[in-house]
């Protein structure tokens, strides 16, 4: 049976983003491919201070499932589509919205 390191130390770093980039879609297909292989022992690890650190194996596999859901728009919560949705509504409008629907107005404005 084959052992591989795989670098976990993106795919960890950019978990919170809503939406990967190119390489982030690369790197988690690739820990899926790797997690699904019967013939390899899948041993994921992080940079940490200049040496590569553990990540227990089974904490890793339930982090790459929920990577993908969140990634693919599972659990979406409905004030983030209401907010895509004015996001959308302003960049197809004829003219400039008269209220920014980026960020709610600061405090006291």
């Amino acid at each position: 049976m084959m052992r591989i390191l795989y670098d976990a130390s993106r795919l960890m770093s950019r978990a919170e983003r809503s939406a990967p980039t190119g390489v982030d879609r690369v790197c988690l297909a690739y820990a899926e491919w790797l997690l699904s292989r019967p013939d390899v022992v899948t041993l994921p690890v992080r940079g940490r201070k200049n040496r590569l650190v553990a990540v227990q194996p089974e904490w890793f596999r339930d982090f790459v499932v929920d990577l993908r859901a969140r990634w693919s728009g599972a659990g979406v919560a409905p004030a983030d589509v209401a907010h895509e949705a004015l996001l959308l509504e302003a960049l197809a409008a004829p003219a400039r919205p008269a209220k920014s629907v980026i960020s709610p107005p600061p405090a006291g404005a």
